[in-house]
């Protein structure tokens, strides 16, 4: 009817056929263009590991790992649609089909907007909008990656850190540097004299306690005694002994020293507790047959006490009675009944022997301190028991005396023990340790009326004794003999100069007593230089002196050995007063360590051993002998601090049997005189004229002398048997009569 003929109609699936394709070559495109990209975030996360910046490399590969993810989605949902395009059911999935296309466009455009370049620079960027971007892009990437995915990002990142970084550098052996064997050039002579002069006014000035300056007050460093002798405690802080004692923070757990979360208390018997957290102790316990970590004594899992702390709106501890937050400084106590812990002063104070929490009664045996700076210090480890002697030749340590049951000093110069006013031990000083007299004047420290005597270091007096000059002749007395054992078919006999280096020898003789050395390695050797031992564990780290602490260097003292011949016996450290249990024996002049180490003896036999030991091959690139160097024992011949504990022995018996004979002899004079009067008669003897007592039952004039008694006239018979005898030899009686008045 003149109308034009219809064109093919176009059907849904034609059309979802033709969008499909639409999208496939938009992908195959945008895959070419991608590349570029993902090689470009490849160079950038590479080169924020060469900067440092491992967080910006790590957001890169995470970037690129995303694009390439959705690449490969889009890739495989566009076939899965190809596919159920070209079947028969298409009317039946045709809205499946619909869909699935909708979010390949969507997808194309989450891949176009990836594609920016601006977007890529972002990463690189230092301003604020673009480190904020980065955040974004990073927090967005991780929600949406797999474990899989980011297992492959860190192994990626992991393989251009090896690309990026430089390798390590090979170990190299460092050769010791030479002593010098030509003398130094003479400077000219003004120049050495001002120098000279420079020097000497160093000294002078230094020596009248003032430092490199021109002030015209003396500093805190000078008045400390740093510089020059201005203070008092100058001398006593130039040789410091003491290490301070650690005390473990008051929230912190005494075992692992971290922060407690279910604290719990172990009494003492002294009235104080430690605290430690119910996770670690209860493990400790179970392993140590209930044995105290701190104490060494037993400890059953029943006697512990839960404890009870309050805390703020910050989470600090605090007093629930004042509001008080813990410090360091504070005393803090627990109630043992209820474990709820208060201040000192809250529980003395305010309560009035009720628990303010639990409102509960208590006895001051139901309180134990945690903590309490003012008083003592934290019990210490026990120390662990000697080690029995495996050889019956070699003698056994001889006890230290024990003068007085009240004098235990501690380790130290001068220790503060309190001293009985009857017993003065023997190592008593003229000083008073000052504890009346700063709780006189101080605030913060508990009250003391009686004054305490301060005691010497009992190895301190021996050292200083050991130490003393004597002559010539008296000075192999002083010294140490040793023989040192080897696995080397011999022995190295040795002398130690314990006058010169006490406290050093001291620790050597011992360790040697205790066993410490026996088959102990030589870990280090050094031709024409040293060989280096001591460490019981064989790994140079290792080894403690006697008293578990390191000790001084001896180095400084006067007539001090020093570095200067084959087969000195020195300590061997890791900087000043470090020194432990590890020495070590040169094999020729080292005076480079003089003024380091502490030279304490030397070789004077068994110099074959001492070259057998020079002559064993090293490790290639170590140190350490290619054969095992030990020691087998330690013979010790002369000891004079041995002798010099039997002298004092000796000396404290004696003066003990001396006070114990003086207080018997006054208890006998006193028992004698209170029977003797002024005029030297026993009161309440008789008179043998009178038979009457010479002393008076009291009264006034007791002292007296009593008046003699007239004697009784004679009787009768007396008179008559006086008859015949003459009248002028006859003895007159009395004073007769008065007739002749």
């Amino acid at each position: 009817m003149g109308q034009a003929p219809s064109g093919p109609k176009i059907t849904a699936q034609d059309r979802a056929v033709l969008d499909m394709k639409l999208q496939r070559d938009k992908l195959k495109q945008y895959q070419k263009k991608i590349q570029t990209i993902l090689d470009q975030e490849h160079a950038i996360a590479l080169a924020a590991l060469k900067a440092g910046n491992k967080t910006r490399a790590l957001t890169a590969l995470r970037r690129r790992k995303y694009q390439e993810g959705l690449l490969q989605k889009t890739d495989g949902q566009l076939e899965v649609l190809e596919n159920l395009v070209s079947t028969v059911e298409f009317a039946l999935i045709e809205k499946d089909v619909m869909f699935g296309l909708k979010q390949g466009n969507e997808v194309l455009k989450q891949i176009h907007a990836e594609m920016s370049i601006e977007s890529v620079e972002k990463l690189m960027s230092e301003t604020a909008e673009a480190v904020q971007y980065q955040r974004e892009v990073d927090e967005m990437l991780m929600s949406t990656m797999t474990a899989e995915e980011e297992e492959y990002v860190q192994q990626e990142l992991a393989q251009l850190q090896k690309e990026a970084l430089p390798a390590l550098p090979t170990h190299t052996k460092v050769d010791l540097p030479e002593v010098p064997t030509q003398e130094p050039l003479q400077e000219e002579p003004e120049r050495s004299q001002i120098k000279e002069t420079s020097k000497r006014l160093t000294t002078f000035l230094h020596t009248m306690g003032h430092g490199a300056n021109d002030k015209l007050y003396i500093t805190h460093a000078e008045h400390s005694g740093a510089l020059g002798q201005h203070s008092a405690s100058s001398g006593y802080r130039a040789k410091p002994e003491d290490i301070p004692a650690f005390r473990t923070p008051f929230d912190c757990c005494a075992l692992s020293l971290q922060p407690f979360t279910h604290p719990v208390c172990a009494p003492n018997d002294d009235g104080t507790g430690i605290v430690f957290d119910l996770l670690n102790i209860v493990p400790w316990l179970k392993s140590h047959n209930n044995t105290h970590p701190i104490t060494g004594k037993p400890l059953e899992p029943s006697s512990l006490i839960s404890l009870h702390y309050a805390r703020n709106a910050n989470g600090e501890l605090h007093d629930p009675v004042t509001f008080k937050t813990f410090t360091e400084h504070s005393h803090i106590v627990v109630i043992r009944t209820t474990g709820n812990v208060f201040l000192a002063e809250s529980v003395g104070k305010l309560a009035g022997g009720r628990d303010l929490v639990a409102d509960v009664p208590f006895t001051k045996a139901d309180l134990i301190t945690l903590q309490n700076p003012h008083g003592t210090s934290e019990p210490a480890a026990p120390k662990p028991a000697q080690v029995a002697q495996p050889s019956s030749s070699k003698p056994a340590p001889a006890s230290k005396p024990k003068p007085a049951e009240a004098a235990k000093p501690t380790q130290g110069l001068v220790a503060t023990t309190k001293v009985a006013k009857a017993t003065l031990p023997y190592n008593a000083s003229p000083y008073s340790t000052g504890a009346a007299g700063a709780s006189l004047t101080s605030t913060s420290l508990d009250p003391l009326t009686k004054g305490e005597m301060a005691l010497y270091d009992e190895e301190e007096l021996m050292f200083d004794e050991i130490a003393k000059e004597r002559k010539e002749k008296d000075k192999v007395k002083q010294r140490a003999y040793v023989r040192m054992v080897t696995n080397m078919g011999g022995s190295l006999n040795l002398e130690l100069y314990c006058e010169k280096a006490p406290k050093t020898c001291y620790n050597f003789l011992m360790l040697a007593r205790q066993g410490k050395y026996d088959d102990c390695p030589f870990h280090r050797l050094i031709p024409d230089f040293m060989i280096q031992g001591g460490d019981p564990t064989g790994t140079g780290r290792g080894g403690e002196s006697y008293w578990g602490t390191p000790f001084r260097d001896e180095y400084d003292l006067k007539n001090a050995l020093k570095h200067s011949e084959r087969g000195m016996l020195s300590m061997a450290n890791k900087g000043k007063a470090t020194n432990g249990s590890q020495f070590f024996i040169t094999f020729r002049e080292t005076p480079h360590l003089d003024n380091k180490h502490t030279v304490f003896g030397k070789l004077v036999g068994g110099e074959e051993i001492l070259d057998a030991m020079e002559a064993v091959p090293v490790q290639s690139g170590t140190d350490k002998p290619l054969k095992p160097i030990k020691i087998t024992e330690i013979v010790i011949y002369q000891d004079p601090f041995e002798e010099y504990k039997k002298r004092l022995a000796k000396r404290l018996e004696k003066q003990a049997e001396a006070r114990g004979g003086k207080a018997a002899e006054k208890t006998k004079s006193d028992r004698i005189e209170d029977k003797v009067n002024w005029f030297g008669e026993k009161v309440g003897a008789k008179d043998p004229a009178s038979g009457l007592s010479t002393g008076n039952t009291g009264g006034v004039g007791k002292y007296l002398a009593t008046a003699t008694k007239r004697a009784a006239p004679p009787t009768t018979a007396a008179a008559e048997s006086d008859i015949g005898v003459d009248a002028k030899k006859k003895r007159k009686l009395g004073f007769g009569n008065f007739d002749a008045w």
